[in-house]
């Protein structure tokens, strides 16, 4: 299988061999036959969600690193003392 991105992404996309086993393969086929999108859209998709999500949470780690550095922290007792009070809040409810 040769992926390939849709077009939304760039008129220069650049195919990408991608080696599946043969179940998956086959329940790619299948999504992509529902959705009435090809193999290689769909697959494109997927990573560039994966992609998205993962270079989403890359930021905040690094931001929540450099709130460290920066001895911007919570203290824990503060913490457990703010969720204690919300816990009590929804039991009451």
């Amino acid at each position: 299988m040769r992926l390939v991105p849709s077009g939304s992404m760039s008129t220069h996309a650049l195919p990408l061999p991608l080696a599946l086993d043969p179940e998956l393969r086959a329940r790619l086929e299948r999504i992509a036959q529902a959705a009435g999108r090809s193999v290689s859209e769909l697959a494109g998709a997927v990573l560039r969600d994966f992609i998205d999500e993962n270079e989403r949470q890359l930021a905040a780690i690094d931001a929540g690193i450099a709130e460290a550095d920066a001895g911007e922290l919570i203290d824990f007792e503060e913490v457990r003392a703010d969720m204690h009070k919300k816990m009590s809040a929804l039991s009451k409810r």
